[in-house]
């Protein structure tokens, strides 16, 4: 079994990935779901979203709005 067979393997008995075997039922031809919630949820909301700004927590925290949340509640 190669690294990437094991690999997969092991995601689809953690629950990760769905197997659709093809027509033929080999298993080379196979199709993998990505079934998990949370990767699933990442993948479509958070991972284009990164936020690569080398200052982000000073900026924000500076932020007037930010600073207005703080002193009023």
């Amino acid at each position: 079994m190669t690294d990437e067979s094991r690999i997969l393997k092991e995601l689809e008995l953690s629950g990760f990935i769905r197997r659709y075997n093809s027509f033929e039922k080999k298993e080379k031809n196979a199709l993998f779901q990505l079934v998990d919630f949370f990767s699933l949820f990442y993948f479509n909301f958070m991972a284009d979203k990164r936020n690569n700004d080398e200052y982000f927590w000073t900026n924000f925290i500076e932020n007037a709005q930010h600073r207005h949340k703080l002193t009023c509640s």
